[in-house]
């Protein structure tokens, strides 16, 4: 299903919706992208979260600080290790994430996927080691009316049946999507700030 290329013209407001669903379903698929609040359950199989939010500065500016490893670090509290260690991300990168999640020692292994590399419109990382059984983030960008909009999805699924499904709907729905407030909150004021040149190479 393609998307429209047609721009919204009203201000969109950040919000975040979540869904859990068998598969990403052609109901899915057509949810609208002006998002507004939280929830919707499909299915108790793949969890879907999703955020939005309008920053005010240019599309490359947003597209940039999103792909930085140390902003990354921050807001995640976890250390890159191996691979891309530090300043932007680009197509074909991998990253191993190591350090404490939830009271618990994590990694996380994760590719900037190549075909999905569109400069400054999309991109996805998605893990090949972890504590998943699987994960997928996209991240794309849109030039409205007043600057940029920035959307996230993210699709997971747990392992070990149903106390993983469990564990991914009442521990760690609410902890990504809290991640996700807290770094679309931080990229927006640093893209809307003199501070985003700490990060993006002049």
């Amino acid at each position: 299903m393609q998307s429209s290329n047609r721009l919204p013209k009203a201000e969109p407001k950040s919000g975040a919706l979540i869904c859990i669903d068998r598969s990403e379903s052609p109901a899915i698929a057509a949810l609208p992208q002006q998002l507004h609040n939280p929830s919707h359950v499909e299915a108790p199989r793949m969890f879907t979260l999703r955020h939005n939010i309008l920053v005010r500065a240019p599309i490359a500016r947003c597209f940039a600080l999103s792909s930085s490893v140390a902003i990354v670090e921050r807001e995640l509290g976890m250390h890159p290790v191996e691979g891309r260690t530090g300043g932007l991300v680009t197509a074909g990168d991998t990253v191993r994430w190591e350090g404490m999640q939830l009271g618990f020692f994590n990694y996380h292994v994760s590719i900037i996927v190549p075909e999905t590399w569109n400069p400054p419109h999309f991109f996805q990382d998605r893990m090949i080691a972890g504590r998943f059984r699987s994960f997928e983030h996209d991240h794309r960008f849109s030039e409205i009316t007043g600057g940029t909009l920035l959307e996230d999805k993210v699709r997971f699924t747990m392992p070990l049946g149903g106390a993983g499904r469990l564990v991914g709907r009442f521990v760690l729905v609410p902890h990504i999507l809290g991640l996700m407030r807290r770094r679309f909150n931080l990229l927006k004021r640093l893209a809307e700030t003199g501070e985003w040149r700490d990060y993006i190479p002049e």
